[in-house]
């Protein structure tokens, strides 16, 4: 779509891309000017800081009720159960690390 807006003796006309383009005509000669038009982002609502402000200490209390709730699980395990894991965990230890680093 084309839009033509006279200004001021130029003639502005909106080209595709968000670009106008300007006629200007002098003495003998017609140059023609580009000009950008600015495009912006829509607006994003920020998180509230009381997110920030309580996730700290849930995450402390979590860990701590999570913590408690392994040791407990692993205490449960009967002695089989337990080597089965570790035998787990030492084959895939490579890929656990890699993933938290």
């Amino acid at each position: 779509m084309v839009m033509m807006v006279a200004t001021g003796g130029a003639v502005w006309r909106s080209v595709a891309g968000g670009m106008l383009r300007r006629s200007v005509t002098s003495a003998n000669r017609t140059e023609s000017v580009v000009a950008r038009q600015f495009s912006t982002s829509q607006t994003r609502t920020a998180i509230p800081p009381l997110v920030f402000t309580l996730a700290k200490p849930i995450a402390r209390v979590l860990t701590v009720i999570l913590g408690k709730g392994a040791r407990a699980w692993w205490r449960s395990l009967p002695a089989h159960r337990k080597l089965t894991v570790k035998q787990f965990a030492q084959l895939h230890k490579k890929k656990a690390y890699t993933a938290g680093a």
